[in-house]
């Protein structure tokens, strides 16, 4: 299966909260959330992390991070399109984490490893759309 991905134009920050999330996070746009027991945390857009009042509850990531997303719906059925990804990137040496929404992937790359993403992805025979999108 060849794959297509599209580059988000927002560079990412990754937010680890002690608690819960703040209830005024919900309406930050563009951001990816997980809320779970234990596990309170959130990728925002860079330029949102100024303007929201992140308080002392929280540690932030010194790495901008950025979004190549899947193009396209994929069934839940659908059998190893991460591991598929994550495995073209471990041989790239570049880290990634891995977001999973209802109908497709997000995988967010440090800044710094986007050419070495881009060349494994491309050399996989996968494509990556040529404009940036928001």
């Amino acid at each position: 299966m060849k794959l297509q991905f599209r580059l988000l134009a927002d560079a990412y920050r990754f937010v680890k909260f002690n608690s819960a999330l703040p209830a005024y996070l919900s309406s930050a746009t563009k951001a990816f959330t997980v809320n779970v027991a234990g596990d309170y945390s959130t990728m925002l857009p860079a330029g949102e992390i100024d303007h929201i009042q992140l308080g002392t509850n929280c540690e932030i990531s010194e790495i901008n991070w950025l979004c190549l997303s899947l193009i396209g719906e994929f069934a839940f059925s659908t059998i190893g399109v991460a591991a598929e990804v994550t495995g073209i990137l471990a041989e790239a040496s570049v880290s990634v984490l891995v977001v999973s929404g209802f109908r497709t992937d997000h995988f967010f790359i440090a800044a710094d490893d986007l050419n070495n993403a881009v060349s494994g992805i491309t050399r996989a025979g996968h494509e990556i759309s040529n404009s940036i999108e928001s």
